[in-house]
């Protein structure tokens, strides 16, 4: 008798946990963190782990020209410009697996994936996007500009739809 009641119990305990657990995330799909412990090229459990820092505080844009041409003569100027970008808000990496797992930052399947968990390992830091304009300008929550003020608006972990649908006006995107 007591050991039925133990294992009603265990087996009540278990469901609990998994409800527990779902509830914190109900879109996950996958474990993300289990996703990104596996080797790439073996698909083999990694226990080394990385820093997942990178030192590298400022973007630079070598590649800028200006083209002009006047109506006289035809003149083509190429000015090479080297700016310094602001470092963009909210640009990291959250595993510290990305430099193992890199090699799927191209990949079409993982692309959701790797934008929030590696965003800077892949390149996916945006340089202070402007979000396109629409015609209804309007933020969906009251939270909006102290979240923009958090960096929100320029965080890899939401979508850039989920930033234009959320906090349109806040996030400049009018």
């Amino acid at each position: 008798m007591f050991s039925i009641r133990l294992v009603f119990f265990v087996f009540f305990l278990v469901i609990s946990v998994k409800s527990f657990i779902n509830h914190l995330n109900p879109e996950s799909t996958f474990n993300e963190e289990q996703f990104l412990m596996r080797d790439v090229k073996s698909d083999q459990h990694i226990d080394q782990e990385g820093s997942g820092e990178d030192n590298e505080d400022v973007l630079i844009n070598e590649n800028s020209t200006t083209t002009s041409i006047s109506e006289s003569t035809t003149t083509t100027t190429v000015t090479k410009i080297t700016t310094a970008a602001p470092k963009p808000i909210n640009c990291y990496d959250i595993s510290k697996r990305c430099s193992k797992v890199k090699p799927l930052c191209t990949r079409n399947e993982y692309k959701t994936i790797m934008m929030r968990q590696c965003a800077k390992t892949c390149g996916f830091c945006p340089q202070f996007v402007r979000l396109p304009q629409t015609s209804r300008c309007r933020d969906s929550f009251q939270s909006c500009p102290k979240w923009a003020r958090n960096g929100f608006c320029h965080s890899t972990y939401y979508t850039l739809d989920e930033r234009k649908t959320y906090c349109l006006k806040s996030c400049g995107g009018c």
